[in-house]
């Protein structure tokens, strides 16, 4: 009581002399500082001073989320765009709490919101198109995008999320024109990878998409399905005794991989080596157990029918 007691005299000491403006700044300094409970003082004052300072309750609702006071944050951004409703800065942090409380549609909402209150801010268009992709809305998601872009072409976040949307939304030459910027800059980079391969595979550029699927396989050693990646692309090349050997090779590397085994028993069948075809499909359907789906169907089928031969 006496703590709150003397924050509430703190507050009133410094609203009564100075201007909103000024303790709002302050409070600035002090949260640079990693002064937050300071900085709050501040803010509070400052909204003390002038009711209507909404970038003081919208500093003061980045902090109360920085603490986990989610209800707090809620409450301070709520009474912000109660007096300023067009306040792009709360309605971006809005969005930002309602996806921490695992609203995404409302957190959308907040986000386009705010892209309509405020076109040319980033972190606006950016969430927006962030929160489209993940819902599905692939066109708002791309119209977001192109803004952001617009806004900020070398920002590196913006044109990584730019290649998922535009893969998205079926413009795989310009995803991979991304892709392989990131990549050219950084190798090791494993989405910018497998990125190139796909964007590459789907504009039809299959001795790219070969290549990068080689690099992938190669320099990951430990991961099944880069092989099986690497077959099917073997496959689409007319490669088909390299792409067997692959998941010949696959198989001894991975034994527990069911998808594997599927695809091997697959080619063991077209190629009607029958013995070795029921081999991989009966260890597949051991793998999958009680597991069902459209593939586990089609191999129990397969398999029958090899077995009647």
């Amino acid at each position: 009581m006496r703590f709150r007691l003397t924050i509430t005299l703190l507050i009133a000491a410094l609203s009564s002399c100075v201007s909103a403006q000024d303790l709002f700044q302050k409070g600035v300094t002090e949260e640079s500082q990693g002064n937050r409970e300071k900085a709050i003082e501040y803010y509070s004052a400052a909204i003390q001073t002038d009711a209507d300072f909404v970038k003081a309750y919208n500093n003061r609702a980045l902090i109360y989320m920085q603490n986990n006071r989610l209800a707090d944050a809620a409450t301070d951004l709520d009474e912000a765009l109660r007096r300023q409703s067009q306040y792009a800065p709360a309605l971006v942090n809005r969005g930002i709490l309602y996806e921490k409380q695992g609203d995404l549609e409302r957190a959308y909402g907040s986000y386009d919101a705010a892209s309509q209150a405020d076109g040319a801010l980033l972190a606006a268009r950016f969430n927006a198109a962030k929160a489209a992709l993940s819902l599905g809305r692939t066109k708002d998601a791309v119209l977001h995008i192109d803004e952001a872009k617009k806004i900020a072409p070398a920002d590196a976040a913006v044109n990584r999320l730019a290649a998922r949307i535009y893969l998205a939304a079926g413009r795989s030459g310009e995803a991979r024109d991304i892709y392989k910027t990131i990549y050219d800059g950084d190798g090791k980079d494993e989405e910018a990878l497998v990125g190139l391969i796909q964007a590459s595979r789907r504009i039809g550029r299959r001795d790219d998409a070969l290549k990068y699927a080689e690099i992938y396989a190669r320099e990951r050693p430990g991961c099944s399905r880069c092989i099986i990646l690497l077959s099917s692309l073997y496959l689409e090349n007319g490669r088909n005794e390299t792409a067997l050997t692959t998941l010949e090779a696959g198989v001894q590397r991975f034994p527990s991989d069911s998808t594997i085994r599927y695809r091997l028993g697959l080619l063991y069948a077209g190629k009607g080596e029958r013995a070795k075809a029921v081999a991989q499909l009966e260890e597949y359907v051991k793998l999958r157990g009680e597991e069902t789906d459209e593939e586990a169907e089609a191999a129990k089928t397969l398999l029958a029918t090899m077995k009647k031969k």
